[in-house]
């Protein structure tokens, strides 16, 4: 373990405070996390993307059944990085070799492929070229523990980026007393709509609840109330 380059990776999350590094996000059942991520294509900045989840409790095996090569993994993520040219590539993948146990198998190096045993998942690109790609988290099946998940992601070698301005761009009435509003919004961040109706106070009233952004552009339902009311919205910390 490098202690070094993730404390100064921490350090330098903390410091721009634009989630460029680090994500939390919350992964709503039957639905995925997708965002862009800007390599400047240089060979000493090879670009790294890891998830990682704490994974609901499991079936443990009999004290009598050892070595079970069955996998454990009650919530499958799954973890994508889009090249410019469209190019897919996948995590990084262990022969478990729990059947045939050969030193060979044991000794081969890591290949990559789709991961359906580990709650930890790692795209490597030593080489990357110039230009945006896309980072997507998915999951397989139903996920369970309440049909959501919380997913850490971490990244380096990406360049930095601004936030988006923090302002809506997108309403609509939905039904008598809906609406849908959007912005533009940073994945990682959590978000909150607000209303008032009289803007000569600073009394706003939070309407729905928090929102985990898992994608560029956020979409919220809203009750809109009385006959009048003014929308904003605000990050939290």
């Amino acid at each position: 373990m490098n202690t070094k380059t993730a404390a100064t990776l921490i350090n330098q999350d903390a410091t721009n405070g634009l989630k460029n590094q680090i994500k939390e996000v919350l992964l709503p059942n039957g639905q995925y996390i997708q965002f862009p991520v800007v390599s400047a294509g240089s060979t000493n900045s090879p670009l790294k993307i890891t998830i990682c989840w704490t994974d609901p409790v499991g079936s443990p095996n009999a004290v009598t059944n050892l070595n079970n090569p069955a996998p454990k993994l009650v919530n499958d993520l799954d973890l994508r990085i889009f090249a410019p040219n469209g190019a897919t590539n996948f995590p990084w993948i262990l022969n478990p070799d729990l059947t045939n146990h050969t030193s060979a198998a044991r000794s081969a190096a890591a290949t990559k492929g789709d991961d359906s045993r580990n709650n930890v998942e790692q795209v490597y690109i030593p080489n990357p070229t110039n230009g945006i790609y896309t980072v997507k988290v998915t999951h397989k099946g139903n996920l369970q523990s309440n049909g959501v998940q919380w997913v850490s992601i971490v990244l380096s070698g990406n360049v930095a980026q601004q936030p988006p301005p923090l302002q809506i761009s997108q309403i609509l009435q939905t039904g008598t007393n809906q609406m849908a509003v959007g912005w533009p919004a940073v994945v990682g961040a959590q978000y909150q709509v607000q209303a008032n109706s009289d803007l000569t106070t600073t009394n706003w009233i939070n309407t729905g609840g928090i929102i985990s952004a898992r994608l560029t552009n956020v979409v919220a339902q809203v009750t809109m109330s009385g006959s009048q009311a003014f929308y904003r919205i605000v990050q939290l910390p």
